[in-house]
């Protein structure tokens, strides 16, 4: 069944459960999108089961409904992989839209429909002061190395209200403090920017030193009384 025949049916429908008969026409525009001004294509919409049509590239679908004014008809969204759907069942009320400008009449009564991604992208920024070469790890996964300049950039993609931790790895460099720094966060339901900025310090390593032992010098003799006795 190609998409107009789909539409035309489902608004037979509409005008079937409003009690039949000639009933006013109502331009209706729904406008999906992913995020915040972020249209999203492909999310399917249907009344009473029956097919309405999907969005286009644009993230928006224009149809004709009837009925009666203030009529509440309820719809049902499914999103494309990779986003949440929204409530099972929604409903919208048939209200004339009046204005100056055409093009608002002809678009009709405006409904939005959110479908947010099932995961969010979390970036990383992990600052080592200066120190280079040190691995950076993603929950005990190594994902990456310190630049010359002690820094590392990690992207990852996680589910809302996820938590994760990340640490420096300084085994190799034992007189390094503080010893395997670890930092946790977590992540909300959008992008975001995480920044791990440790500050290190290396201990100077101290030097051996050897004590000899000095020798004691002899003791002085001590003075020898003789028997002579001078008159």
């Amino acid at each position: 069944m190609s998409r107009p025949v789909i539409v035309g049916a489902a608004l037979f429908v509409v005008v079937a459960a409003c009690g039949g008969g000639e009933q006013p026409r109502y331009p209706v525009t729904f406008n999906a999108s992913s995020d915040r001004d972020v249209p999203l294509a492909g999310v399917q919409i249907a009344f009473r089961d029956t097919p309405l049509g999907i969005t286009d590239a644009l993230g928006k679908l224009r149809v004709q409904m009837f009925g009666r004014e203030g009529a509440s008809l309820q719809f049902d969204v499914r999103c494309p992989e990779g986003h949440r759907n929204p409530a099972p069942t929604r409903s919208i009320s048939l209200t004339r839209v009046v204005g100056l400008d055409p093009a608002t009449q002809a678009a009709g009564l405006q409904v939005s429909i959110s479908c947010p991604p099932e995961r969010r992208l979390a970036a990383v920024v992990v600052r080592a002061a200066g120190f280079a070469d040190l691995p950076v790890l993603l929950d005990d996964e190594v994902v990456a190395r310190t630049d010359t300049s002690g820094v590392a950039h990690i992207a990852r993609e996680f589910a809302p209200d996820t938590t994760f931790q990340m640490h420096l790895d300084t085994t190799s460099r034992p007189l390094m403090r503080p010893q395997n720094p670890v930092q946790t966060f977590t992540t909300e339901d959008k992008d975001d920017l995480f920044v791990f900025d440790q500050q290190l310090e290396e201990e100077t390593p101290r030097r051996h030193v050897t004590h000899r032992r000095r020798r004691r010098a002899p003791a002085a003799a001590a003075p020898v009384r003789l028997p002579v006795r001078i008159e």
